[in-house]
């Protein structure tokens, strides 16, 4: 068991790939779907789940790793409550109760007795199980350390405390820092170092905070995090850089990634300037508008992504074509289709 074969793999172990390869990140539902599930399955579920994407994956014949994430992540863990999918319009679980509502309950909030027990964790050791006895290479399961706060108490309350009570914002991200090292320490104790760790900070966008209280409620905590990861042995960290983070990148470069780290960017980047930033440490994914991906017509997004193969192709520890978001559950097949059939036929190296 360990980082696998496939495309990806190759590029974080310093390999020549034939191709760019694809790699739709969060597919989760999109391929429960596929398989004959439900929308609930692809959270609910970690066997189904994991299943599903590999099923996916060979139908498809793209490259990357299933891997299990949630939006409301922590919430549930530290005691909260969530909802899983159901219906058509339902795509993705959502906090029902927040663990923390007073100020009280902030200071009061503990981490879980056991970790292996809270929450969404029982799911995602049997996605990563699923994936590991598959030979697939295991990934955990975390939100960033900002995102993971926000789920705490919500993000708006999160965001007042980081002006009016900077020291309530300071309590979540420590617990939150403290659960997810301990979560990746569960990772490593249970399927090795040779996994990858997952990282995606959709709440410290610059719609929601500015660089400035990303450079004090977001960027020390990732460093811990990431830094903790890279001690138990972990070599790749991988980062979904979420949402319009342009006024962040600066401070993304001073986060440890690994070696090569593997950064992935929402549709609001620019693939050169990130290519620039981070592409001498970092394996370069992205960025293809989710709802182009689901809603345009395939010419169109045909053409984005070779935009997208055009502008990153050329990073110097290799280029990968993704979604630049998790990747739309209600997407036509042949959409799907064509962002692979865009990499064969563009993205040839």
């Amino acid at each position: 068991m360990g980082i696998g074969n496939d495309r990806v793999s190759m590029l974080l172990k310093g390999d020549r790939v034939d191709m760019v390869p694809v790699f739709p990140l969060g597919s989760r539902a999109f391929a429960a779907l596929g398989a004959g599930y439900t929308m609930g399955d692809a959270y609910s579920d970690g066997e189904k789940s994991c299943r599903a994407e590999l099923r996916a994956q060979e139908q498809y014949g793209f490259d990357g790793y299933p891997n299990y994430a949630y939006g409301p992540f922590g919430a549930w863990e530290f005691g909260g409550e969530i909802k899983f999918p159901e219906g058509e319009f339902q795509q993705a679980p959502m906090a029902v109760r927040y663990p923390v509502i007073s100020e009280e309950d902030a200071w009061t909030l503990r981490l879980p007795d056991d970790i292996s027990t809270a929450g969404v964790i029982p799911i995602g050791l049997a996605h990563s199980r699923t994936a590991a006895a598959a030979g697939a290479t295991v990934i955990t399961p975390n939100a960033g350390v900002f995102t993971t706060a926000g789920n705490l108490c919500s993000v708006q309350k999160l965001a007042r405390w980081m002006i009016k009570k900077p020291s309530l914002a300071h309590r979540m991200l420590e617990l939150s820092r403290d659960f997810l090292i301990g979560m990746i320490q569960l990772w490593v104790d249970t399927f090795g170092k040779d996994i990858l760790m997952y990282n995606a900070e959709p709440s410290a966008a610059n719609q929601v905070i500015s660089p400035r209280h990303f450079e004090e409620f977001t960027l020390p905590y990732s460093i811990e995090v990431h830094s903790a990861a890279l001690r138990m042995g972990i070599k790749h960290i991988m980062t979904h850089i979420c949402g319009d983070q342009n006024l962040n990148l600066d401070h993304w470069t001073r986060i440890p990634m690994g070696d090569p780290g593997l950064v992935t960017f929402g549709h609001e980047a620019d693939l050169r300037t990130v290519v620039r930033l981070f592409g001498d440490s970092c394996v370069i994914a992205g960025n293809v508008e989710p709802a182009l991906i689901q809603n345009g017509h395939p010419h169109d997004l045909y053409d984005a992504c070779g935009a997208a193969i055009r502008a990153g192709k050329g990073a110097p520890r290799g280029f990968v074509l993704m979604s630049g978001c998790g990747f739309p559950p209600k997407t036509p097949p042949y959409n799907f289709f064509t962002m692979v059939k865009a990499a064969r036929e563009l993205g040839k190296l």
